[in-house]
């Protein structure tokens, strides 16, 4: 199973369950426009405080991966994860879910492998921790 859908997979797991955007989806809360009462999206309303808005639980966004190593036998990975929400509160306990989500090289075997946290502030009313995971698997042959 390649990263990302080894991500989704473990992510879809958070209880309650949260929005997780793949790489490809990284624009698409600064595009949202809340619907208004016909349905379609509202002129004048956009961005990533809306978004948030509908997400009260907050949000995961996954990002390509950063090649940093390989032998010829494991590839080394590094992978930028970010929980976002409208309170420190929201990304605090998303960050802490998405770290026991992912598991523990030593404790369960996973192949992520947590190595820093940094809180990055954004605009008002939106907090963002941004996570960074080594992933390490056996080269693939394609």
């Amino acid at each position: 199973m390649d990263p990302i859908s080894e991500l989704l997979e473990r992510l879809s797991s958070l209880d309650p369950p949260v929005t997780v955007l793949e790489p490809e989806d990284a624009l698409k809360p600064n595009q949202y426009s809340p619907p208004g009462a016909d349905g379609r999206p509202q002129v004048g309303k956009q961005g990533l405080s809306y978004w948030l808005e509908a997400h009260p639980t907050g949000y995961v966004q996954l990002y390509e991966a950063t090649p940093i190593f390989s032998d010829g036998l494991l590839d080394t990975e590094l992978y930028v994860i970010d929980a976002l929400g409208s309170s420190r509160e929201v990304v605090r306990n998303l960050a802490a879910r998405v770290r026991r989500a992912l598991g523990d090289p030593i404790r369960d075997g996973s192949g992520w492998q947590h190595f820093d946290t940094q809180a990055i502030p954004l605009e008002r009313g939106a907090y963002r921790v941004q996570m960074r995971f080594q992933f390490v698997q056996a080269f693939q042959f394609n």
